[in-house]
């Protein structure tokens, strides 16, 4: 919002739109969100055969330790798994605080500025926050959702800050009214 020019400089004289804005988005989380959610995630989650990350991880833990005999096996090779994945998990995450731009944050559009002569459109891009953020929590998370969801996401974003975001400063002075008219 603060980019966009929609509020002030200083958020301590924002304070009332603040509240606002969070009154409002409560609004739709308690009254417009929860009647959806039977529509959304129960039916058209199971039309779809979407898959959520976190009960599908779990309901496929429960399922393995209880498969039987071979079960415990297959559940203590899972388990050994899952350790080795949060060690490395958690060493890849110490360890990219001592090689920033290597391990975590990607700069892409700061790489093209610097390349290609240090043109003013990388940097723009730059500032809104674009860059790859390598974190295992995201990886993880794009293995249980599948390619559909993990695409269907990243074009969402693509579009909402790509796209819309870069084109609402440009909107701002037009005269809407009349416009429609």
């Amino acid at each position: 919002m603060y980019q966009l020019g929609l509020l002030g400089d200083n958020p301590k004289n924002d304070i009332g739109r603040i509240f606002t804005i969070t009154i409002v988005c409560s609004f739709f989380g308690l009254f417009f969100v929860t009647p959806l959610r039977k529509f959304f995630v129960i039916r058209v989650a199971r039309e779809l055969k979407l898959m959520f990350p976190t009960p599908t991880a779990t309901a496929l833990t429960i399922r393995a330790m209880h498969a039987g005999a071979t079960g415990a096996k297959a559940a203590m090779s899972k388990l050994k798994a899952l350790c080795l994945a949060f060690t490395a998990a958690f060493i890849q995450r110490i360890a990219s605080y001592y090689a920033v731009g290597i391990l975590y944050d990607w700069h892409f559009f700061t790489w093209i500025h610097i390349w290609s002569g240090y043109t003013s459109w990388a940097l723009n891009i730059e500032s809104w926050g674009w860059y790859f953020e390598w974190t295992p929590a995201f990886i993880g998370s794009g293995m249980l959702i599948g390619m559909n969801s993990a695409l269907s996401m990243f074009g969402g974003s693509v579009l909402a800050w790509g796209l819309i975001g870069m084109v609402l400063p440009l909107c701002r002075g037009l005269d809407l009214v009349r416009f429609l008219d």
